[in-house]
């Protein structure tokens, strides 16, 4: 991974722990003004909420140990900058295309601005001994370290966008939608969301449902943490309430033999029995209610 890349992919990495309360209010209220109409995907994510969690803090240090470049690039910026990066984000949403090729991230951040960023990023390329040089154009910077390119803007001061390829067309084209995302078959789905939930998720991109000749047309939902618990709200779109009803009884029924196998793990029967699927309309609902720590317990036996 490139010097650049890095440093961008370390920003949007900083998901641990955070002292103040904090949400992705204001990068969601940023993205639904800033996102175009071919968004397809749109997920958001409470940082602080999420970095409470038992099993973030179990899943971090695992994903780092996986990308220990952008383990680098954290310890680097600290050192370096004397920037706690790991505390700066308190909210993120990420919005692609149908293909997932094209797209932005709204990260909410605190205690940075395009100073901060652009003088930190002078002093690692200083004492790596790389080249690099930092233009704005049009409230766009563009960070060359060498070959390699990142584009951001901030839309507020709060509130910083990626372009998630080096492309400083598709970064304008990703906050240029004039609210257009609002009216898209996925900004419809997305108002149905609870977004103050800890991740939150809306797609319009149709999916078959393997094991059926039923096609998903789309969905949207979110995951919530309180006080030790994990409720998750799932809503999948089908294109008739026929096909909502087969698909909902198919599935309950099935839960329901998986839950009476004899063979089952003692620590999976009251999370599988937590969860209930049921047709409303055209809609399958899938909802569950679990401790956390059963959750950890099924990683733990899991991992071993």
């Amino acid at each position: 991974m490139s010097f650049a890349r890095a440093v961008a992919v370390g920003v949007a990495l900083c998901l641990l722990p955070v002292t103040a309360r904090a949400d992705s209010a204001k990068a969601w209220a940023a993205a639904k003004a800033g996102l175009p109409a071919k968004t397809n995907f749109v997920v958001g994510m409470d940082v602080a909420a999420l970095t409470k969690l038992s099993l973030f803090k179990m899943a971090f240090p695992l994903l780092l140990s996986q990308k220990p470049d952008v383990k680098a690039t954290l310890e680097v910026i600290k050192t370096t900058c004397k920037i706690d990066v790991l505390a700066t984000v308190e909210g993120l949403v990420a919005g692609t295309d149908e293909a997932q090729k094209e797209g932005a991230l709204y990260l909410q951040v605190k205690g940075i601005d395009d100073k901060a960023l652009t003088s930190c990023v002078q002093a690692i390329a200083k004492s790596t001994g790389s080249t690099v040089s930092v233009t704005v154009d049009a409230g766009i910077t563009e960070i060359t370290v060498g070959k390699d390119k990142v584009f951001l803007t901030w839309v507020t001061k709060d509130v910083v966008v990626v372009s998630l390829e080096s492309d400083k067309t598709q970064l304008q084209a990703w906050i240029g939608g004039k609210k257009a995302f609002a009216k898209s078959p996925a900004g419809l789905l997305a108002a149905k969301i609870d977004t103050k939930a800890t991740i939150f998720a809306a797609t319009a991109v149709g999916r078959e449902i393997e094991g059926t000749k039923m096609k998903m047309k789309g969905g949207y939902g979110g995951l919530t943490s309180a006080k030790g618990n994990l409720a998750i709200d799932l809503h999948l779109l089908l294109p008739s309430a026929a096909d909502a009803k087969t698909l909902a009884d198919k599935a309950s029924a099935e839960l329901t033999g998986k839950i009476n196998e004899p063979g089952l793990a003692p620590a999976l029967k009251p999370v599988l029995e937590s969860v209930t699927i049921k047709n409303a309309s055209t809609e399958v609902v899938v909802k569950a209610n679990v401790a956390e720590g059963q959750v950890l317990s099924i990683v733990g036996a899991l991992m071993n």
